[in-house]
């Protein structure tokens, strides 16, 4: 099933309108530490929409975009100085939804940015070129990944549209930690998307 296709008694699954689903129960479809496994713990979401790394103007995604709902969910693993958060935005429609994922596609879309973090300061990063990873997700939804390397942090994106929903991943490590003791990013999307699709 998928947002907006099928499962009428699925509301969290299938938002036809922002009146039709609360934050309360999208935020029930998000991942949590049980479903990431090893040592990885709860931690509190902190919602602050910053501009996308490859935006001049300074314009965020919900300032372009802007979504009815938008929740998330955060885990780390001290022993792995490693962090992952995953952040869900409705929109009234699949249209605005393909919209928002383009507009963010664009604000990756370069070689060379800026990440934007929460305490106000600014990391430099390079960028990857994204990787379809449509065939790597659940049927009836589409998404790319990013890899972003800073002197500090290596940083796996990932994108994921189901309907008028989009899935938004982040991936936060320090180049010390092996990747193999990783959850793999694309994996982990790919639950998150089922997770939701089968709320």
């Amino acid at each position: 099933t998928c947002s907006g296709c099928s499962a009428p008694n699925s509301p969290a699954a299938r938002p036809r309108t922002s009146e039709s689903v609360t934050a309360e129960q999208a935020q029930a479809t998000l991942l949590v530490a049980s479903d990431i496994g090893g040592d990885f713990a709860d931690e509190t979401f902190e919602k602050g929409d910053k501009p996308l790394p490859c935006v001049k103007d300074g314009k965020t995604l919900e300032q372009q975009v802007p979504s009815t709902i938008n929740v998330g969910s955060t885990v780390t693993s001290a022993s792995l100085q490693a962090s992952f958060t995953e952040e869900l935005r409705a929109f009234p429609d699949a249209a605005t939804a393909t919209n928002a994922l383009a507009v963010a596609t664009s604000g990756l879309a370069c070689a060379t940015g800026t990440v934007h973090l929460s305490d106000g300061s600014s990391l430099p990063v390079t960028i990857k070129a994204p990787e379809d990873v449509t065939g790597s997700l659940p049927p009836a939804s589409v998404g790319k990944a990013w890899e972003l390397t800073a002197s500090e942090a290596t940083i796996a994106l990932v994108a994921a549209q189901l309907g008028r929903v989009l899935l938004l991943f982040s991936f936060v490590a320090t180049p010390a930690t092996p990747t193999s003791q990783l959850p793999n990013p694309i994996d982990i999307a790919a639950k998150g998307v089922t997770k939701l699709a089968n709320s």
